[in-house]
Order: C-alpha cells, then sequence, then structure tokens
C-alpha cells in the first residue's frame, strides 16, 4: 500500500520559518520602541547591532525551528 501523504519541503519552510522569525524580531523591536510599559527598557551599547542581533537570532531560530519539523515529519512518514 502506497503512502499518498506527501512530504514537506524542508527548505521551503525553513525559509517561511527565517522570514517568520524575522516578524517577530521587528514585531518586538516595534513594542520597544512604541509600547509605554516598554520605554524604561534600554539595551546595552549601541542599539544598531543589539537589533540586527537579535533579527539575526530570532530569523535562525525560526528557520531552524521549522526545517527541523519538516524533516522530522518527512522522518516519520517515510515508506517502511
Amino acid at each position: 500500500m502506497p503512502n499518498d501523504r506527501s512530504r514537506w519541503d524542508a527548505v521551503r519552510l525553513g525559509t517561511y520559518g527565517g522570514l517568520l522569525g524575522m516578524l517577530l524580531a521587528i514585531m518586538e523591536q516595534f513594542c520597544h520602541a512604541f509600547c509605554p510599559p516598554s520605554w524604561h527598557y534600554v539595551p546595552e551599547g549601541d542599539l544598531l547591532p543589539h537589533v540586527l542581533m537579535e533579527v539575526f537570532v530570532f530569523a535562525v531560530a525560526g528557520a531552524a525551528l521549522l526545517a527541523t519539523t519538516a524533516m522530522i515529519r518527512n522522518w516519520l512518514i517515510r515508506e517502511t
């Protein structure tokens, strides 16, 4: 009996995860800038490297999370 479930594309999901991670990092920075409860927050050092590092880390984490999820799912439904 053939397995009729299709495989998930890990590269595409990794790309989507990276974009989602960047969006979440940008939303967090927007909240730091415009939400009154976080106006007291001041990062150590320069602001630009702090923001860029957070965007980079969120993008890598999102890409890794979704790509790993796709690979695990594909491994679980492989044909035996």
